[in-house]
């Protein structure tokens, strides 16, 4: 399968995933704000679940889990999700800012509870300073968190970490693969060429021509082994004379990091 198709699925992928975690935090930075004002002296237990209740929180779970996977398709949600908390608290202090004074919610003791005390502060909501307080701050830690997931993807940009398993290579290696445009192969679909277990090749160059009767082809890969790191390359050529009796030449070399041959054969094997 071409490996553009894999990246546009990645990307759309991780869209998804960055709005799904969006949507979660713009709900809990509304919980903050709402509920900013309120105390455990009004309301007991009111500040416990304001803390079981973190936006920010959120997207440092994002992040570390960005840092344990070492996945440069995780690094980028994270940061999809960190840029979109950014514009997220933006829009929520517009909108806390605009509200306005809400009506009066205060309520004798004897009919007070966490659960309508909560209810009461969602739908009826009386933001004070400390709402506005409260949007700010998360606003500044996504921009914090924005910050180490840009560092962080770009370093697993440029450092890929590849997770072999039964079904091949994992997206990173496949990402390393796409920077140059390049397509990644199976080394089982070209069993004439010697790879060593567990590599793949990355096809680098591909040359078609035809002049003086001559049909050439030429193609060249990377072998690239668990790391991302190319230890060797393969020029593979079929060449067919168009003019009976339509002669062919075709075989294969494979080059040290030198450029050196250290092998070389034909498809036949």
């Amino acid at each position: 399968m071409p490996l553009n198709f894999l990246c546009r699925s990645a990307t759309a992928s991780a869209a998804v995933q960055a709005v799904l975690i969006l949507v979660l935090y713009a709900s809990a930075l509304y919980f903050q704000a709402a509920t900013a004002s309120l105390s455990n002296i009004y309301q007991p237990g009111i500040e416990s679940l304001r803390v079981s209740v973190s936006p920010g929180g959120l997207l440092v779970v994002v992040f570390l889990v960005a840092c344990i996977r070492k996945s440069f398709a995780v690094a980028r949600v994270a940061m999809l999700t960190s840029a979109g908390a950014i514009l997220v608290s933006l829009l929520m202090l517009a909108f806390v800012a605009g509200h306005g004074g809400g009506p009066n919610t205060w309520r004798f003791p004897e009919t007070r509870s966490l659960s309508g005390t909560v209810r009461l502060a969602l739908f009826q909501p009386s933001f004070s300073n400390r709402s506005i307080g409260s949007v700010v701050g998360n606003g500044f830690l996504a921009l914090f968190v924005l910050a180490g997931s840009a560092y962080l993807s770009r370093w697993r940009h440029n450092n890929p970490v590849q997770r072999t398993g039964p079904d091949g290579p994992s997206a990173d290696l496949q990402r390393w693969a796409l920077r140059d445009g390049r397509f990644m192969i199976d080394p089982k679909t070209m069993p004439f060429l010697p790879v060593d277990a567990g590599n793949y090749l990355v096809q680098t160059d591909s040359k078609t021509e035809r002049r003086k009767g001559m049909d050439n082809d030429d193609d060249y890969y990377n072998e690239v082994n668990a790391e991302g790191t190319v230890v060797a390359s393969y020029h593979v050529w079929h060449h067919l004379d168009i003019y009976p009796p339509q002669r062919v030449n075709e075989g294969w070399e494979k080059k040290d990091l030198s450029g050196s041959v250290v092998a070389k054969g034909s498809k036949a094997g």
